[in-house]
């Protein structure tokens, strides 16, 4: 019997997914190089802002800039965008409060934190970044059903076509019901929004924590400065030529048009004062 349990699927998966050993790092710097001589570039902030202007045709965003994205370049521009998860796996990423050791204002920054994860606090929070909030709270539960339940709200009836997508995993603890986290989702928010927020629990064996590089730190930081630094690709060159020349051009044909404009002038005054 080869079947493994989810549990040790996801343990190999992120011994795998973690590897930065010298071998490794080889092998990520070519990928990365022939990645980065096919696609737009590599980005920190810039590519929600891409995605909607149709710059590029994908990206790999965080899950709350996916959904600000969606939602902007819906609302904006009358385009719909989709996310989904590798079937490979991917990285599961965290925001976290932090107090530093040092800190001598310990209690209140713990209060701060509790006041940010007050459900209320909590929800304003994720709607205006996006970004999907760890509190789990019937309060939170709430907010789901009038942002992606087609009943939109727990106990009420619909009679719009809908897909039945399964929270219990993330609400459970929190309700007394673990059946009203099987929401009736608005089909047009699968493969967007709602899987960006909250992915279903068969897609968790597939995801990874990134641990930390320890000692290999300093060999990260050098692959990846020979990644960033390597010559562009020759289609970047030329399209950054091409824009260099349309700018001088411009410059060009107002200034021409600037002194032609002065020189008219001046004959016209000429002529009136002849």
């Amino acid at each position: 019997n080869n079947e493994i349990s989810s549990d040790e699927f996801n343990k190999k998966l992120n011994e795998i997914f973690n590897r930065c050993d010298d071998e490794a790092l080889s092998v990520i710097k070519d990928d990365m190089l022939k990645l980065k001589a096919n696609s737009f570039g590599f980005e920190v902030d810039s590519g929600k802002t891409d995605m909607i202007e149709a710059k590029i045709g994908a990206n790999l965003a965080w899950s709350g800039d996916a959904t600000w994205a969606i939602e902007e370049a819906e609302s904006s521009y009358e385009k719909e965008l989709y996310f989904s998860i590798p079937k490979e796996g991917s990285n599961i990423w965290f925001d976290a409060f932090c107090v530093p050791s040092s800190s001598n204002k310990l209690d209140i920054a713990l209060k701060f934190i509790d006041f940010m994860s007050k459900p209320e606090n909590a929800i304003q929070n994720m709607y205006s970044v996006g970004y999907t909030s760890a509190v789990s709270s019937p309060e939170m539960l709430d907010y789901v059903y009038e942002n992606y339940d087609v009943r939109g709200a727990i106990g009420e009836t619909s009679e719009d076509e809908y897909v039945e997508y399964n929270l219990s995993y993330f609400f459970k603890d929190s309700i007394s019901n673990a059946d009203d986290a099987i929401i009736h989702a608005d089909p047009s928010t699968i493969g967007r929004t709602l899987t960006a927020q909250y992915p279903e629990e068969k897609d968790l064996p597939h995801l990874c924590v990134m641990d930390d590089f320890g000692t290999q730190n300093e060999a990260v930081l050098d692959m990846w400065e020979k990644v960033r630094t390597n010559a562009l690709p020759i289609w970047a060159v030329i399209v950054f030529v091409i824009e260099i020349l349309i700018a001088l051009g411009a410059v060009i044909y107002f200034a021409v048009k600037k002194i032609i404009k002065k020189k008219l002038k001046n004959e016209r005054k000429k002529m009136k004062n002849a």
